[in-house]
């Protein structure tokens, strides 16, 4: 499973397209190297793991977690 997220700048809609971009982005990488399928999904800013108040901390909100169930 796939899961984008985005940080707070943005809108909330524009965040999660972004998100979800990343994620397919992602599997479209996995893909060119034999991986079949994943499940994708771009949350926006829900779920940081940093605050959003410097760049620093923005890029490390700004990802793609990959779980394996």
């Amino acid at each position: 499973m796939l899961f984008g997220i985005a940080d707070t700048l943005g809108s909330g809609p524009a965040n999660e397209r972004l998100s979800l971009a990343r994620a397919q982005s992602v599997e479209s990488a996995l893909r060119a190297v034999g991986s079949t399928g994943a499940a994708v999904a771009g949350y926006g800013e829900m779920s940081p793991v940093a605050c959003n108040d410097t760049p620093e901390s923005r890029n490390l909100n700004q990802r793609v977690e990959f779980w394996i169930r």
